[in-house]
């Protein structure tokens, strides 16, 4: 600022007006002029003076808010990001002891990624602020817990599959705490949706009543995901009334009696080929009306596609009663298949069987498949459950 006596008297004019300035008098005319600047005009703790100067004062206070930091899973996506309050923005953030495959965005603060390791971690969050001089906070966050990821566990369902009724987060294992989704998967490997069912993709619940005219249990794979995490989920539905005058159908197997309408389960190792049946077992029976010298039977089956290949109801035989009169007959199932590709090798599917039987003292009557489906008087839906081990 530039200020200039005038001895007649004439008020001084100011080219501008700044705090704290220092006055200079002069006792002559000539050459009386003074320029200053008032030292640290502008100065405020933690801020700078506008001519880029050191400045004086404390750092701003800043705080890290963590709140209740959200649980991980191992294999699904995370993100949490703390709050900070008072300093001066921009930022710069930096964490230790976090989870593997987990960093921290040294910008935004977000921790984020896909963890690998199961666990409870001591988190600490450190943030530096950009006033100058420059204010910095740590704190430790309360735990993290990463937990198992996603699972599923139907030992103690006796059909391996969930039915209508049954909670689905009773069977899962692992995951985090966030809420699940749900889709009926389709294609290879993943069983058939009957008529009359829907899966709610909100609450995973199995909705509506089965309108299948097919004697039977019908299995479909249900895609459950969890913070992009995927386990795959049998479910299934039932129609336990034969038509009227049907044949009798049973059927033993996996170690059970007369559990025709319980889906097969078995088990599959990754690398290795896949197969289920064996000798005996399973072995369904088929009773219907026969002559009394001759008897004729035939079935014909369909399957849903599947990673088995190879599918047979083979060996067949004519069933006798106690006088050696033809009652029925029995037949086995077997199915096998190479190594599951890697898709498949840590998640469940299925392979669903339609069977149709006819029996009758006339050759003609069963002679083809469409004969069977024409003439006889008997139908099976079945399913395979294989799970990984």
């Amino acid at each position: 600022m530039r200020v200039a006596w005038q001895p007649n008297g004439a008020k001084m004019k100011l080219s501008s007006i700044l705090p704290r300035v220092s006055l200079i008098l002069c006792s002559t005319l000539a050459g009386c002029v003074g320029d200053e600047i008032a030292p640290d005009a502008f100065a405020r703790g933690g801020g700078s003076t506008d001519d880029g100067g050191s400045t004086t004062g404390e750092p701003a206070d800043i705080d890290i808010d963590c709140g209740n930091v959200p649980m991980a899973a191992v294999g699904a996506m995370y993100s949490f990001t703390p709050s900070v309050m008072g300093g001066t923005a921009p930022y710069t953030y930096s964490a230790t002891a976090l989870p593997d495959g987990l960093s921290i965005d040294s910008a935004t603060g977000e921790i984020s990624g896909i963890p690998t390791t199961a666990g409870d971690y001591e988190v600490a969050i450190s943030v530096s602020d950009a006033g100058n001089p420059s204010a910095s906070a740590t704190v430790t966050c309360s735990t993290l817990t990463v937990g198992d990821p996603l699972g599923v566990d139907l030992s103690s369902n006796v059909k391996g599959c969930i039915e209508a009724g049954q909670v689905l987060e009773q069977f899962l294992t692992g995951g985090d705490d966030t809420p699940l989704t749900c889709t009926v998967a389709t294609g290879r490997g993943n069983g058939k949706l009957p008529a009359g069912i829907t899966v709610n993709a909100d609450t995973c619940e199995i909705e509506g009543s089965i309108t299948e005219t097919r004697y039977g249990t019908w299995v479909w794979i249900v895609e459950v995901q969890q913070s992009g995490a995927s386990v795959y989920v049998p479910h299934c539905a039932t129609q336990d009334m034969q038509a009227p005058q049907a044949y009798t159908i049973s059927a033993n197997h996996d170690g059970g009696t007369q559990n025709e309408l319980v889906p097969g389960i078995a088990t599959f190792a990754p690398g290795q080929a896949v197969a289920y049946g064996e000798a005996g077992d399973p072995l369904f029976t088929i009773l219907g009306p026969c002559g009394q010298n001759t008897c004729y039977f035939k079935y014909a089956f369909r399957v849903n596609a599947s990673l088995f290949d190879t599918r047979t109801l083979d060996p067949s035989a004519l069933l006798d009663d106690m006088n050696g009169d033809p009652i029925g007959f029995t037949h086995e199932m077997s199915a096998s298949g190479p190594a599951v590709s890697a898709a498949f090798e840590t998640r469940a599917w299925v392979l669903n069987w339609s069977i149709d039987y006819c029996i009758s003292d006339m050759q003609t009557d069963c002679a083809t498949n469409d004969d069977v489906i024409a003439n006889g008087n008997g139908n099976l839906e079945f399913a395979v459950i294989m799970f990984p081990e």
